[in-house]
């Protein structure tokens, strides 16, 4: 493959309300580490306040190629969508308001991987997480806490984010309402902290995220994030010319039996996880030691969720690399939950439709 003239844009998504400290982050991360591979940097100014929007272009227009303005309206993959429009190269690149660069030759890394026969779709992170079978954890979980069944302490503790989210009013597309009551209705006199952590299950376990022919493949469902990947343009504006504004069409986007990863192996290509030691094919990326594998260290981008991670309690943070990795990363019998169990040739689940995929938590 000949890497010098390659078309790539990558798309670096700036939102002036995420605060200019996380832009900056971004300049300076990209200074510091060498793309190694020419390409268009295209900066998407996304925002309605002027002040901002005109900080923002301030600071990166020493390294932009050029500049998108769109308005607040929509989530990342909106703005990634949009600005997808306006791209004539080949290939894509898509980057959040986090993002950090964290190696060097981060794009012809992602480049070379991309360009190999029968590939589709690279990024710099990916997971097997199934919200399915996450947020059937959670039911699991609110089902013992409710019923009295006797847990061990370790289970408290690897779930206490989960609760203490909830008393606070956690939000998740379709029941946002039962987390705001949890926050406003008598928060601290027992009997209506549990009446409302037991609507908050029930609702949860009908959620079409859940039950009947989920939206979202069982663990394992295999894609690659939304952050740091790398696909040709046509198939990004041409499968996806336009997406729902809600949050939930997002996250059907990114994990979803009929987003961007599961088009692309229906398509008949493959998906690779690309770290700074090497490409990873999908039954190999628990090995990685990028998202949430190992410590992170060989991360070619960094972004708030990675960084969440590193800086969690180790309890916590292993809940949730089981829940990214399953039995691949740890032992079952470590959690009281169900067993989240991988296999071979784990991308077949992606051929599935949403009505084939009946799975649950079990």
């Amino acid at each position: 493959m000949s890497l010098l003239r390659p078309s790539i844009s990558v798309v670096y998504l700036a939102r002036a309300a995420e605060g200019i400290e996380a832009i900056e982050r971004f300049r300076q991360s990209y200074t510091n580490h060498p793309a190694g591979i020419p390409h268009d940097l295209v900066v998407c100014l996304k925002g309605d306040d002027e002040s901002e929007i005109a900080r923002a272009k301030e600071v990166l227009t020493p390294i932009a190629t050029r500049f998108v303005a769109q308005s607040d309206e929509g989530f990342d993959i909106h703005a990634y969508l949009r600005t997808a429009q306006t791209v004539d190269t080949e290939w894509i690149s898509c980057l959040n308001t986090f993002s950090v660069i964290n190696k060097p030759l981060w794009l012809e890394r992602l480049y070379r991987a991309a360009s190999r026969p029968g590939v589709g779709l690279v990024g710099a992170t990916a997971s097997y997480e199934s919200r399915h079978s996450t947020i059937g954890a959670w039911i699991w979980y609110l089902g013992k806490v409710l019923d009295g069944d006797v847990l061990q302490s370790s289970t408290h503790d690897q779930f206490a984010d989960i609760i203490r989210a909830l008393e606070n009013g956690y939000r998740i597309p379709g029941v946002a309402r039962v987390g705001r009551r949890l926050k406003l209705w008598a928060l601290f006199e027992e009997p209506y902290r549990r009446r409302h952590l037991r609507l908050w299950r029930q609702r949860m376990s009908v959620h079409p995220d859940y039950e009947g022919a989920p939206m979202f493949p069982a663990f394992p469902n295999p894609h690659v994030r939304s952050n740091g990947f790398l696909v040709r343009t046509k198939f990004l504006t041409s499968r996806f010319p336009e997406l729902g504004l809600s949050k939930m069409d997002c996250l059907k986007f990114e994990s979803g039996l009929e987003g961007l990863s599961a088009s692309i192996v229906k398509d008949g290509a493959s998906l690779l996880l690309v770290g700074e030691k090497g490409e990873y094919p999908v039954d190999d990326w628990p090995q990685s030691k990028t998202f949430r594998s190992g410590d992170q260290e060989d991360l070619l981008i960094r972004d708030n969720q990675t960084d969440i991670f590193s800086s969690l309690p180790p309890i916590n943070r292993e809940l949730l690399r089981y829940f990214t990795w399953g039995d691949a990363a740890a032992d079952p019998e470590q959690y009281e939950i169900p067993p989240l169990r991988c296999f071979k040739n784990i991308e077949s689940v992606l051929l599935q439709t949403p009505a084939a995929n009946q799975g649950a938590l079990s």
